[in-house]
């Protein structure tokens, strides 16, 4: 199984590339299995408008945020050691 999601939120994000037709990028199965439907839920929860989820300061943008950090702790951590 694996998670779809919509390539206007991967581009809103990152940048990235759509896929030829616009179609939704797929997630690998060991990342859509931990993005649970009640995680991302839960991360909605107090969001009511368009600009509180994908404005600045938004869900989004927040999220994306921490997940840069992190990833860039474990690049440091894996290269330092």
């Amino acid at each position: 199984m694996s998670t779809k999601i919509s390539s206007d939120l991967v581009e809103s994000v990152g940048g990235a590339q759509r896929p030829a037709g616009g179609e939704p990028l797929e997630l690998p199965e060991a990342i859509g299995d931990r993005l649970a439907d009640a995680v991302v839920d839960e991360l909605l929860a107090g969001a009511r408008t368009e600009e509180e989820v994908d404005g600045p300061g938004g869900v989004l943008a927040q999220l994306t945020k921490r997940l840069v950090e992190r990833a860039m702790s474990a690049e440091l951590t894996g290269h330092l050691g």
